[in-house]
C-alpha cells in the first residue's frame, strides 16, 4: 500500500507540474512573450500547501485537509489560466498549432484527475472501507462537477463563423466557471471523519454543507443553466446532455435544503 501511495504520489505531482507547462505554453505563444513561461510558477503554492498537508497531518486529518491543497490549486493556478487563456486567448487560438484547442481541452481535462490522484493518495486511519466511503463522497461529486464546467468552456472553443456567441455571454461563461471552481473547494471542505468511541463516521459540517449548497444551487447549476438554455435556443448548439444534469442537481438542491431544515 505504501508503494501504491508513494507512486500515486509521485504520478500527482508529474500530473501537477505538466498542467502548469501546458498552460504556461499558451500566453507565450499567444502574446509572444516567453517571460510569460513564468507562469509555471504558479503551481509552487500548490505544491507547498501539499506538502505542508502532508507533513503535518495525520491520520483521518491528511484526507479531510486536502480541501485546503485544492483550494489553493484553484486560486493559484487554475482559475488565473482559465482566465487568461480562455478569457483573452480563445479567440486567437489556432487549430493547425500543437498548443490549439484541443491541447487546452485535454489539458484542462486534467484537473478531475488531478483532484482524484490528491485524494485518493492521501493516507487515513479510518479502515479500508470507511476511506472509501469517505473518498467517494468527497470526491465524486467534484469530479462530476468539473467535467461540467469543462463541458460548458469547450462551448467557447466551439465557436467559428457561423457559431459565435456574444461577447457578454462568453465572459459570463468564464466568470460562473471561476465561480463555480471556487466553490468546488467547499465541497470538498464540507465532509470529516470522526471518532468516537473507537468507531470512524463520517460527518457533514453543517454551515459549510448549507453554505455550498444554496451558492452552487444558484451561481452554478442555475446559471450554468439559464448559459445553456441561451446557447440552445438562441444559437441553435446542442447542450442537452448538460442541461439535464443541471436541472437534475438543482431538484436535488431544493430537496437537500428542505431536509436540512426540516431535521
Amino acid at each position: 500500500m505504501g508503494c501504491l501511495t508513494g507512486t500515486g504520489r509521485f504520478v500527482f505531482f508529474v500530473a501537477l507540474i505538466t498542467q502548469a507547462v501546458m498552460f504556461a505554453q499558451y500566453p507565450s505563444i499567444y502574446f509572444e512573450n516567453s517571460l510569460y513561461n513564468c507562469l509555471i510558477l504558479l503551481v509552487l503554492p500548490t505544491l507547498l500547501a501539499w506538502f505542508a498537508v502532508l507533513t503535518c497531518c495525520h491520520g483521518n486529518e491528511q484526507l479531510q485537509n486536502m480541501w485546503f491543497v485544492w483550494g489553493v490549486y484553484v486560486l493559484t493556478l487554475l482559475i488565473p489560466m482559465v482566465g487568461i487563456i480562455y478569457g483573452r486567448l480563445r479567440e486567437s487560438l489556432d487549430s493547425n498549432q500543437f498548443f490549439g484547442p484541443n491541447i487546452l481541452l485535454m489539458t484542462t481535462c486534467g484537473s478531475p484527475a488531478i483532484a482524484l490522484l490528491l485524494l485518493t493518495t492521501a493516507k487515513g486511519t479510518a479502515t479500508h472501507e470507511e476511506n472509501i466511503e469517505l473518498f467517494t463522497q468527497l470526491c465524486g461529486n467534484v469530479v462530476l462537477d468539473l467535467f461540467d464546467y469543462i463541458e460548458i468552456l469547450d462551448i467557447l472553443l466551439s465557436q467559428n463563423e457561423n457559431f459565435h456567441l456574444s461577447s457578454a455571454l462568453q465572459v459570463c461563461i468564464v466568470v460562473f466557471v471561476c465561480i463555480s471552481l471556487v466553490l468546488s473547494t467547499l465541497e470538498m471542505a464540507e465532509m470529516k471523519c470522526e471518532t468516537a468511541s473507537y468507531v470512524n463516521e463520517i460527518v457533514i459540517r453543517k454551515k459549510t454543507y448549507l453554505l455550498r449548497l444554496i451558492l452552487q444551487m444558484f451561481l452554478v447549476n442555475i446559471a450554468l443553466l439559464v448559459i445553456r438554455l441561451i446557447v440552445w435556443f438562441k444559437y441553435k448548439h446542442n447542450a442537452s446532455i448538460f442541461i439535464a444534469k443541471n436541472v437534475i442537481i438543482i431538484m436535488m438542491s431544493i430537496i437537500g435544503l428542505v431536509r436540512f431544515f426540516a431535521q
